[in-house]
């Protein structure tokens, strides 16, 4: 699924990052996350240029690169992707819309040698001084077309205003656990959080954001989906877990009373205070 959903479209070449001065609007209408993969107009027509050049049989095979990481890059929207992937290849690329950065590689260069072009064509014999006037307009359109604003942002809290992890790094070592977790399918959930937040203590943490997780932490989500029952109990002591740790912010209030009572009645699981975390109250548990 995350394949198909990060495969482009023809459509996904017409959309540039919502940075774009002058292309960002496009953004919200053709483009998503990894999939706004405009080019530029301005090197798109350069690189058409490069017919015109002396080498052409060179121009060439960076145009068949330019081609083949395209479709490519279609992924399940195309048909060489799939193909492959029948076969075992490609198998484990999780974003296909990626290939884009080799057929960007590839109309780059096929960019310089129609802006050489250019030059052999206007700048010869006594204008050929000139010619830095083609690589100047190019630089400059090119920068017009691809100027963009800073990146979006998000305010970041700082982890050791938690008193929680304070009180984590000083109790020992031991691996922790953060709730709530999230949902097989509703993956990452607030794990970034709780991977930031971890440089203030350093202890292994259960919890992990990356794109590709192992199928250990999807079984241990769904054992957790029914915490604190015995099985979950269990999946925690076989982990090594020793710190539990319940973020209020997190969890609606009905939640968050069912699962403290829950966590009451085992007495697996002992209570060690309740502190703060980089955005509210913070219940430590140490497991026994």
């Amino acid at each position: 699924s995350e394949v198909a959903q990060y495969s482009a479209r023809a459509v996904s070449y017409l959309s540039s990052p919502p940075q774009n001065w002058l292309w960002g609007w496009t953004a919200a209408h053709w483009g998503r996350p990894e999939l706004s993969l405009y080019p530029g107009i301005v090197g798109v027509l350069l690189a058409l240029t490069a017919a015109l050049s002396r080498s052409r049989r060179t121009a060439a095979v960076y145009v068949a690169i330019a081609a083949l990481a395209t479709e490519l890059s279609f992924g399940t929207n195309g048909w060489l992707y799939l193909a492959l992937a029948r076969v075992g290849v490609l198998g484990g690329l999780r974003s296909p819309s990626r290939f884009t950065i080799v057929a960007l590689c590839a109309l780059a260069v096929l960019a310089a040698y129609g802006a050489q072009a250019l030059q052999e064509r206007f700048f010869s014999g006594e204008r050929r001084s000139r010619a830095v006037l083609v690589v100047a307009a190019a630089i400059l359109l090119i920068g017009i077309d691809d100027a963009n604003t800073g990146m979006f942002l998000s305010p970041a809290s700082r982890p050791s205003d938690g008193t929680v992890y304070r009180v984590v790094r000083s109790a020992g070592p031991g691996p922790v656990i953060e709730l709530p977790l999230p949902v097989p399918d509703g993956l990452p959930g607030a794990d970034p959080f709780y991977q930031y937040w971890s440089i203030s203590h350093w202890h292994p943490l259960i919890n992990g954001y990356t794109a590709v997780y192992t199928p250990e932490y999807i079984y241990t989500l769904g054992l957790m989906r029914t915490f604190p029952d015995d099985r979950s109990i269990q999946r925690l002591k076989a982990l090594g877990v020793r710190y539990l740790v319940v973020h209020r912010a997190f969890l609606a209030q009905d939640q968050y009373t069912s699962l403290l009572v829950g966590i009451g009645n085992r007495h697996e699981l002992r209570p060690y205070g309740q502190y703060t975390d980089p955005l509210g109250p913070a219940d430590l548990f140490v497991i026994e």
